[in-house]
């Protein structure tokens, strides 16, 4: 894993640590209608959180929703910008429990959480799979068995406090 970098910028690695990374593909992505996570319009995404929350959990969902910065790569204005969020801030104020919002980026860490790859790309790092993480970790993953005290667990309603 990299740790950061030394003072020349070159990466600092942490030998102690491994870095596992999953090829995922949506199962829809063979659809007509399927769009990139970067195409999803931040709106789109506030209205799947607040779905979430309402149907599938009781509580917050964790969600970081992105949006596009102004730049090169698109003609969105600063005020265009402040003004996509103002709207769904507004509209989802009493709704969100929390949110996060960050500007969507691709290549702005060394290891990105996720990333938007190519078919090509998935499939090249679909085929380097040969093995199980623990299978090149050095003590490989030991199991831990701990005894279960009994007189610690909830009967019916009431649970003891620990």
């Amino acid at each position: 894993m990299i740790k950061g970098p030394d003072e020349e910028g070159k990466p600092v690695y942490d030998y102690k640590t491994v870095v596992v990374e999953f090829p995922i593909k949506a199962p829809t992505a063979g659809h007509p209608k399927f769009k990139l996570a970067s195409k999803v319009p931040l709106m789109d995404q506030a209205a799947r959180q607040v779905v979430l929350q309402t149907f599938w959990t009781d509580n917050a969902v964790s969600a970081t929703l992105t949006f596009h910065k102004p730049g090169p790569d698109n003609a969105l204005t600063d005020e265009q910008v402040i003004n996509e969020i103002t709207d769904v801030l507004d509209k989802y104020k009493t709704t969100f429990k929390s949110t996060n919002l960050l500007p969507h980026a691709t290549g702005t860490y060394d290891q990105m959480p996720w990333e938007t790859i190519t078919e090509e790309e998935y499939n090249n790092r679909l085929s380097r799979l040969t093995g199980r993480p623990w299978d090149y970790m050095n003590e490989g993953l030991k199991a831990v068995e701990e005894e279960v005290d009994a007189s610690l667990e909830c009967i019916g309603a009431n649970c003891p406090i620990k």
